[in-house]
């Protein structure tokens, strides 16, 4: 395993690479009316997009860490020019939001829970770091924009996703810290209490009615910031809930997720793991090693080669926060054991694992897959099944809405996982390449009514996510 000393070095030149792939994302020009604008799509390329995405003001808070936080080759500490793109992304952040508040991620008029939480997170966060570097009344603007928006998230929560219920909870922290006032104190302790209502029995949290291992991974990086923070012990205890069953996942090259699990996600956000090894957490220290080991293999996503979108949104925040804490815990004292022949079951989430001193077994009920990765680090799978109906439909085992039946039944020393699925229709249409004109005008005027725009976005996410 590598030393802390090679490991921070490795977050901070992940971190610093992947802010200056997403700078090249920025308009820097202080006379243009898009300052301060990261969707280089909107600003430069003019003709592929009609409106900002809101996502990519997200690494405001990445950018504010780095500015903030002098180390060895860290150019962009304390420079007068970031500050002035700091102030530049936080002054078009606030001009492109909706009236009520909401930002758009994938469409005009949208009213993005996901781009809106995230966003105001950032924004709140990238504040706190500022401070009195920041104007007065800059400040007091930015201040009372972020109200605004918070007080949309607090009438629109989504209870569905909780990672984005936790980043609802960053922004309400943020809130309540820059105005100290008592009505922003109780809204942070009631969603709080909602976010950690989503969390069940076995550790997770719900991702679109399932667990999912990577966004998992970015709900414990959040949960770790604000008990870190805050030191309230409910935070402490759901993150450390959610390590638990994370880490029965983390296969023996580092690597998570991918064929199983509700959204399929291999997502690896590191800060929440160091955060909590470095605070004593033995079940963190049992995962760390493998993760950095992968990170140094390029075996799991990084800033670099994640897309723009998920560099933007959350790769670079996680590495950044990581690259700009006070330091990474020693390994413990002696060598892991081996771990013994074991099979656990998580019939809520729909997974089984199976690991043994020679591999590390996945096995997801719900939707027939599996994974399989040895002490070696081979790996093998399977994801199920495609058909071609005739006609040219597509069907999936991996389609299905959890209607799976699975059977364990033990012989001695010999364990057989049966699962039989439904499948679902694969949805591979491109309804733009047909309808491009009717969506956007149906966007831009239809959805000004924030009553179509909330339904059509529910509906929008039950048919297709």
């Amino acid at each position: 395993m590598a030393a802390p000393t090679a490991m921070i070095e490795l977050y901070r030149t992940l971190a610093l690479e992947g802010m200056r792939r997403l700078l090249a994302r920025l308009d820097r020009r202080p006379w243009s009316p898009t300052f301060g604008c990261f969707d280089r799509e909107y600003w430069h390329y003019k003709t592929l997009l009609e409106f900002p995405r809101a996502d990519f003001q997200q690494c405001l808070w990445a950018l504010a860490l780095l500015y903030k936080t002098p180390f060895a080759g860290n150019e962009l500490a304390a420079r007068p020019v970031v500050r002035q793109w700091l102030r530049g992304g936080l002054e078009f952040w606030r001009r492109m939001r909706n009236a009520d508040g909401s930002l758009n991620e994938w469409y005009q008029n949208e009213r993005s829970f996901c781009s809106t939480a995230f966003t105001a997170a950032a924004v709140g966060e990238t504040l706190l770091l500022l401070g009195e570097e920041l104007d007065a009344p800059l400040r007091s603007a930015l201040v009372g924009s972020l109200e605004k928006t918070v007080g949309w998230l607090i009438r629109h929560q989504n209870l569905r996703v909780a990672n984005q219920m936790a980043a609802g909870l960053l922004a309400l922290d943020c809130l309540r810290r820059l105005t100290g006032q008592e009505s922003h104190a109780a809204a942070y302790r009631e969603w709080k209490a909602a976010l950690l209502r989503l969390q069940h029995s076995e550790g997770w949290f719900s991702e679109y009615g399932g667990a999912d291992l990577g966004y998992g991974l970015l709900t414990l990086d959040l949960l770790a910031h604000l008990a870190q923070r805050t030191g309230e012990p409910d935070l402490s205890g759901s993150a450390a809930q959610l390590l638990a069953f994370l880490a029965c996942f983390v296969a023996p090259d580092g690597t998570v997720g991918g064929d199983y699990s509700s959204r399929h996600t291999v997502h690896c956000f590191p800060y929440g793991l160091e955060a909590l090894a470095a605070a004593g957490s033995p079940v963190a220290w049992r995962v760390v090693p493998g993760v950095r080991s992968a990170l140094r293999h390029n075996r799991v996503p990084t800033p670099l080669t994640a897309d723009d979108t998920y560099a933007a949104y959350f790769y670079v925040n996680s590495f950044c926060l990581a690259a700009c804490s006070r330091g990474l815990a020693e390994a413990p004292p002696g060598p892991e054991p081996p771990p013994a022949e074991r099979l656990q079951s998580f019939p809520g989430a729909g997974l089984l694992v199976y690991s043994t001193a020679a591999c590390h077994v996945v096995i997801d009920t719900r939707h027939g897959a599996w994974r399989m990765v040895d002490r070696q680090g081979n790996s093998a799978g399977d994801s199920g099944y495609v058909a071609i109906a005739r006609g040219g439909r597509r069907l999936s085992s991996q389609c299905g809405r959890g209607e799976a039946v699975a059977r364990i039944s033990a012989d001695g020393a010999r364990t057989t996982v049966e699962v039989a699925v439904r499948f679902g229709v694969l949805d591979t249409s491109l309804p733009l390449a047909r309808y491009a004109v009717l969506f956007k005008a149906f966007t831009r005027y239809v959805l000004r009514v924030p009553l179509l725009a909330n339904w059509f976005g529910r509906a929008l996410k039950r048919a297709k996510v």
